[in-house]
């Protein structure tokens, strides 16, 4: 099971400022990473894995957790020409 980054930085007792310094980025990208208002790119995200041991996968990264809801859409709706 893949760590999210904010878990990894927790558990490991690593500063998001020192986690941002340790890849180059800015706190504020790690905190937009975090908050899922930003993901990083593929190479950036091969290079978190490596970085965690695999703890935090690029899968992850990319594409979030996997166990979310995927949204149905409402079979209420109708086709409107």
């Amino acid at each position: 099971m893949s760590l999210s980054l904010k878990e990894y930085c927790f558990r490991y007792g690593i500063k998001h400022n020192a986690f941002a310094k340790m890849i180059g980025k800015t706190p504020t990208y790690i905190s937009s990473m975090i908050n899922r208002h930003r993901r990083p790119s593929v190479s950036l995200a091969l290079e978190i894995e490596k970085l965690t041991d695999g703890k935090v996968t690029a899968h992850y990264l990319l594409l979030g957790d996997q166990k979310e809801e995927v949204k149905k859409p409402s079979e209420n709706l109708t086709w409107q020409e």
